[in-house]
């Protein structure tokens, strides 16, 4: 940034300023702690590969949500679900104009395996028949030490016509291919390095070093994706990473385990992406339990959740979106009345109202009416959250906290090894898992990871704080928190001994323009992610809904919710910022 210093020095460890509209976060702004190693020199670098993009105003927001050219051209990057990162649009065009047909429109979305594709291609012609509609298989020429199944992309191409239907389907299911896969299989695609194959298998010759050489005339020193020169060393080291993802797994287990349970790594599935945890974990119930149709979401949750029950399950889910105790007894009705249902998804807490569910009572309807749990503990997290007492499996996003660098994607499913339906659930994952998580980001995730019981205990607390600090003020109406909330005993009842409350909150303000001005004023990163080690807010609703805002809004998640994720910054730094921007809506109220 313009005149401050990167070294460390009191210059650098100033408040971050605003990070310009569109650019990603992370950017390279202050955020100072003294528990993350990636701050301790008082500066993060820009991330190219970042998960979110600065949309700093209220303006902003909605001019991202009505896709206004003004706000949408200056996107350099955005959550990789929402929005298709430069790379793999890039590689995708690339795809069709040297092995599709010859000056075509088409369009294609890249995914890492067959399966995918087809199914794919399958959601897109269930909405609307597509007479170009094909799949394709492009892979290296060479064999080497960084090739193989890690560059063989397949494609699905289409009519420009049908992008929603498969922008859809890359959205829900987290089935992509990540932006660092893209960019290595760009270095080989510009080296002349891939080609088509329709089918038979294909067999390169070996040929590691013209691979190597091609690259680096193409990135210079080359790059996977990483930050990192790309030796012959590393390289080899990042052609599987198994190193890594059994480490990423056995932390997952350790944080699930409680004094009486021991979970192992085997029972933790890792996923390049949180939303593909809970799209595979929903197919292998439909896999193990095929006479049980009807799903369940409990709770207003994570509007992706419910969409795959709703859009890819053979019946219509039913959602309990208030996520009170009427709504558990009008599920007991129905299950009392003979209906069977498959499973019953849930999270702790929810967002982003901060609901926390009943699952003593859940678990005991499970047990008599033979269904299973499923609850993502993404937002409450395993350091705070024993959940194994009651569900049968826990999907976590990877890429919020647990990792909490912003700048990598990844999430897992763990199987409760006490769960009766252990063994059928585990045949079922086992039968359909494909490893797809790319190299580069199960190292960075794991990197990203060391320390985070320690983080989530400095995000509970600043978040416990400005929670309080937010409802004791006169501009607002409502702060939704796990401690503050009428539901709290229920989150008590599977909080660990030293277990808080986690780092999300929410905000309703008495009025709209205070809604806009606190968010507006707030100092802080703005743009639609959770769950990084500096705290970011967002007009949530508006991300997540803006096209269903009266639906949302009766089960409470109102318009002009602010949304605001806790990080690790020091306490006085922080609370400070939020008492800064509160006085602009005193000025309101007073006048």
């Amino acid at each position: 940034m313009d005149g401050e210093d990167i070294d460390g020095s009191e210059t650098s460890r100033k408040w971050p300023a605003p990070i310009r509209l569109g650019h990603t976060i992370p950017e390279g702004d202050v955020h100072v702690s003294d528990l993350n190693p990636l701050f301790l020199q008082g500066f993060i670098f820009m991330v190219y590969q970042a998960v979110s993009v600065s949309l700093p105003t209220w303006e902003a927001s909605l001019g991202w949500a009505t896709r206004k050219p003004d706000v949408i051209n200056k996107m350099k990057s955005g959550y990789p679900r929402f929005f298709i990162h430069p790379m793999i649009t890039h590689l995708a065009s690339l795809v069709v104009k040297k092995y599709g047909v010859e000056s075509s429109t088409l369009l294609a979305m890249l995914f890492p395996t067959s399966d995918v594709a087809e199914r794919c291609a399958a959601y897109i012609s269930k909405y609307h028949q597509d007479p170009q509609l094909q799949t394709m298989h492009v892979v290296p020429k060479w064999e080497s030490t960084l090739t193989g199944k890690w560059t063989s992309i397949h494609a699905v191409l289409f009519s420009p016509e049908n992008f929603p239907y498969a922008k859809k389907f890359w959205q829900h299911t987290g089935e992509g291919i990540s932006s660092r896969r893209a960019e290595l299989c760009l270095s080989l695609i510009t080296a002349g390095g891939m080609e088509r194959v329709d089918g038979g298998t294909h067999q390169p010759s070996d040929n590691a070093d013209k691979v190597r050489k091609d690259l680096e005339a193409v990135n210079g020193n080359g790059n996977l994706g990483t930050g990192e020169k790309t030796t012959s060393t590393s390289l080899d080291h990042g052609k599987e990473a198994w190193k890594e993802k059994a480490t990423i797994c056995q932390r997952v287990a350790h944080l699930a385990s409680n004094e009486s349970v021991i979970v192992s790594s085997s029972d933790v599935f890792l996923y390049p992406a949180g939303m593909k945890a809970i799209f595979d974990i929903y197919r292998a119930l439909l896999i193990a339990f095929p006479s049980h149709k009807k799903t369940i979401c409990y709770g207003f949750g994570y509007v992706d959740t419910f969409k795959i029950l709703s859009t890819f399950g053979p019946q219509d889910a039913i959602l309990y979106g208030h996520g009170t105790v009427a709504e558990l007894d009008e599920l007991e009705a129905l299950l009392e009345s003979g209906t069977t249902i498959l499973t019953l998804f849930c999270e702790v807490p929810t967002n982003p109202l901060l609901k926390s569910p009943d699952l003593k009572r859940i678990r005991k309807l499970a047990d008599r009416y033979d269904f299973v749990v499923v609850c993502d503990d993404t937002i409450g997290t395993s350091a705070n959250c024993d959940l194994i007492p009651y569900v049968d499996v826990i999907v976590t996003s990877l890429t919020k906290l647990f990792s909490g660098g912003c700048n990598v994607m990844g999430g897992t499913a763990t199987v409760n090894p006490r769960s009766k339906q252990h063994d059928a659930i585990r045949e079922a994952l086992d039968a359909i898992f494909v490893d797809t998580y790319f190299p580069s980001d199960a190292i960075i995730m794991e990197r990203n990871s060391h320390n985070y019981a320690q983080r989530v205990k400095a995000t509970n607390r600043n978040a416990q704080l400005m929670a309080e600090l937010l409802h004791n003020h006169p501009s607002t109406e409502q702060v939704f928190y796990p401690s503050l909330s009428r539901t709290k005993q229920n989150f008590d009842q599977c909080r660990r001994p030293d277990g808080g409350y986690g780092y999300l909150l929410a905000i309703k303000f008495k009025r709209i323009t205070d809604a806009i001005t606190f968010h507006d004023r707030l100092d802080v990163a703005k743009g639609p992610t959770l769950g990084t080690n500096f705290t970011i807010a967002c007009a949530y609703t508006i991300f997540a809904h803006y096209n269903e805002l009266q639906w949302a809004a009766q089960y409470g998640v109102e318009e002009y919710l602010v949304r605001v994720s806790v990080g690790m910054e020091p306490t006085a730094m922080l609370l400070d910022v939020v008492k800064r921007a509160l006085k602009y809506t005193e000025v309101s109220i007073d006048g």
